[in-house]
C-alpha cells in the first residue's frame, strides 16, 4: 500500500470519528477528543498535500523536454 493511500485512509478514519461526535453531540463532552480528531484531519490534509505537490513536481520535471 502506498503512502498516499494510507494517508487517504486516516484522513477519512479520522474524518469519519469527528463527525460521529459531532452529530451525536458529543464533541463538547470529549472536547479533547474532539480536538485530537481535528488535529490529525489537518496533519493527514496536509501529508496528502505535500505528496500531490511532490507527484506534480516530479511529473512536471519528467515532461519537460
Amino acid at each position: 500500500m502506498s503512502a498516499r493511500v494510507a494517508f487517504q485512509r486516516e484522513l477519512e478514519f479520522w474524518t469519519t470519528k469527528a463527525a460521529k461526535l459531532k452529530l451525536l453531540g458529543e464533541h463538547e463532552t470529549y472536547k479533547w477528543e474532539y480536538d485530537a480528531c481535528l488535529k490529525n484531519m489537518t496533519l493527514y490534509q496536509r501529508l496528502l498535500d505535500k505528496k500531490q505537490e511532490a507527484r506534480l513536481r516530479s511529473s512536471s520535471i519528467k515532461a519537460s523536454p
